[in-house]
């Protein structure tokens, strides 16, 4: 098992990848795996973007992203996870925690002053018990 930084080669694969991640999570959701592609494309441009993947045999089986930002309100720069996805037969392993670990590691030799993530509700004790603390709280509200 080897975690290494994502490379623009692997976001197709990376892609697949996040879509499962996504209709396991929610089966009624849409993902639209193209619009990611290029999102992600895009981002590896942006010197405050990183890509965290964990591979297996040649296999892209996990992956952590996210940006480093500014933000004034708080006088800090901010670590940012988005995506944290595992194919359902490596959780339970510590490998999910070991991909976080690393992720972290490199956020702080990037000089942020605190982390923060996105997590589901149901996923929120656990973080908290990794010495997160629920900070702000995001609603969605659809309007098409």
């Amino acid at each position: 098992m080897l975690i290494r930084d994502g490379k623009e080669t692997d976001i197709i694969r990376i892609a697949r990848l996040w879509e499962q991640g996504v209709n396991e999570l929610h089966p009624d959701w849409k993902p639209n795996l193209s619009m990611w592609k290029s999102v992600a494309l895009k981002r590896f441009s942006d010197k405050n973007y990183y890509i965290k993947v964990v591979e297996d045999d040649g296999a892209i089986v996990g992956f952590l992203d996210g940006v480093i930002y500014a933000e004034p309100a708080n006088g800090k720069m901010m670590g940012m996870a988005q995506h944290l996805m595992l194919r359902k037969e490596y959780r339970g392993r510590g490998i999910g925690h070991d991909l976080v670990e690393e992720g972290m590691k490199f956020l702080i030799s990037k000089g942020v002053d605190a982390l923060e993530l996105y997590c589901y509700e149901g996923e929120k004790v656990h973080w908290i018990k990794k010495g997160f603390e629920p900070g702000r709280c995001l609603l969605i509200r659809e309007v098409k």
